[in-house]
């Protein structure tokens, strides 16, 4: 397996464990479905007491975090 491929494994591991805990410590609930980044892009949904609100992440972010260049990040 690849560096890459295993950053992002541990990366989504992390996201998960994270994800679980505020759900615990702030009664939260979360929905996690399994995405590569090949299948950007990518929403996220958050619902509060004002509704719910979607997010997208960038199709290219992954790439960006490792860029040199920081106009890219």
């Amino acid at each position: 397996m690849g560096i890459h491929k295993q950053a992002e494994n541990l990366f989504v591991q992390m996201l998960q464990e994270e994800m679980e805990r505020k759900e615990r410590d702030l009664n939260l609930f979360h929905l996690f479905a399994e995405s590569s980044s090949d299948t950007l892009p990518l929403k996220i949904y958050i619902t509060t007491a004002e509704g719910k609100k979607a997010y997208e992440v960038d199709s290219l972010k992954s790439k960006k975090n490792i860029s040199r260049n920081l106009r890219n990040r």
